[in-house]
């Protein structure tokens, strides 16, 4: 659906109701703004009560209703300003060291993963993604779910979605994951399939060369015949 709204007494549009929410979020748009949408009719409508507010994170929404709340930056800093530190090291610090762990470990001939390490991994991967969360949250921008640690490129997509921004991260995410797996399957492939992983890199044009077995190899001698032949010595005589 198109939006229209108005900026320095000019129409602007047409733009997403995706984009709309951005602005709104970004603070380009205020509550007083004048917005319009085919479903208007003629009407245009601030943007307090053109049915944006259900979309809004919580407290963004609390202010533009003009309930107190707290402010999004103390020193004044935009919502286009929120720092992306924490989502870096969520997205490099932990999936990189789990990379390097496993190269480690398969060069070590460890089976089994360093508990040690990963619990330290654990820790820094836990820690970022709270932080970030938590800077979003002060920015007055609902957080994706912490759930999306279980599928970490969905919490940079949702994240990119309600900040308006972070299309490196989301594919960062995408190239990251595709590595972990890629070194999940080379260092951590379990020891009862090490066959199996020779198969599957191995020449299949190649084929094995047998060699015949001799058609003598087995046939005694003639002399030997003779040797053990209980009655040779009476033929020959005879």
């Amino acid at each position: 659906m198109e939006w229209f709204y108005e900026q320095d007494g000019q129409q602007v549009g047409p733009v997403s109701r995706a984009d709309i929410i951005r602005l709104i979020v970004q603070r380009r748009i205020q509550p007083h703004t004048l917005v319009w949408t085919p479903e208007f009719g003629d009407q245009w409508r601030p943007a307090i009560k053109a049915g944006l507010m259900i979309s809004l994170p919580g407290r963004l929404r609390g202010a533009m209703d003009g309930r107190p709340g707290p402010e999004a930056w103390p020193d004044g800093r935009s919502i286009a300003a929120v720092p992306s530190l924490w989502a870096w090291i969520f997205l490099l610090v932990p999936h990189g060291l789990t990379i390097i762990e496993q190269v480690i470990a398969y060069i070590q001939g460890n089976a089994q993963p360093s508990y040690v390490a990963q619990f330290f991994i654990f820790i820094i991967f836990f820690m970022s993604l709270s932080l970030d969360r938590r800077v979003l949250g002060m920015a007055g921008i609902r957080p994706p779910s912490f759930w999306w640690f279980l599928f970490f490129p969905g919490y940079f997509v949702m994240r990119r979605e309600r900040l308006g921004r972070g299309k490196g991260l989301v594919t960062c995410s995408i190239a990251m994951m595709i590595l972990v797996m890629i070194s999940t399957l080379i260092f951590r492939v379990p020891s009862d399939m090490d066959g199996k992983r020779d198969w599957l890199f191995s020449n299949p044009f190649q084929t094995e060369h047998h060699e015949a077995p001799s058609a003598h190899k087995d046939k005694p001698s003639s002399s030997q015949d003779e040797k053990d032949s209980p009655n040779g010595n009476d033929q020959m005589s005879i």
